[in-house]
């Protein structure tokens, strides 16, 4: 699922910072971490509102909570279990080992909660291109 976020915080930061969508797949970062970085930064510039602002600030924490725990499971060890099970993962940040348990519920708590959080990403960020959009004048 967030592969194809991916895709979608891309192309609506390519389309706020005007990139030619040639060349995004050679510029933009496929790191998730970065690009929730870089799309929090060009869009709090560009939003009008506190409020939208505050939106975009906890939409983004709830993604990057949902990319830490892809990190764990892709890069530490699953122990599965009737449970949920848990994983063991060591932080590259300070090399602590940190064991998370009852993953089965996390991850679909996680997948369930997402789409309303990417269907609300994808609604703030599109405003400002719709916005952006009706107040261009075409080129003649």
């Amino acid at each position: 699922m967030l592969a194809c976020r991916l895709v979608q915080l891309r192309y609506f930061l390519a389309q706020a910072v005007k990139l030619d969508l040639t060349y995004m797949d050679a510029i933009m970062t496929h790191d998730f971490a970065l690009l929730c970085t870089a799309v929090t930064t060009v869009y709090s510039d560009v939003l009008k509102t506190e409020d939208e602002k505050k939106l975009l600030k906890k939409l983004i924490s709830q993604c990057r909570a949902m990319n830490d725990t892809r990190v764990k499971v892709v890069h530490g060890q699953l122990f599965p279990a009737d449970d949920g099970g848990w994983v063991s993962h060591r932080s590259r940040q300070n090399l602590k080992l940190e064991n998370t348990f009852g993953m089965a519920a996390l991850q679909e708590k996680q997948a369930q909660d997402g789409v309303g959080t990417f269907i609300g990403l994808q609604d703030l960020l599109s405003r400002f291109l719709y916005e952006d959009a009706a107040t261009t004048t075409p080129a003649k």
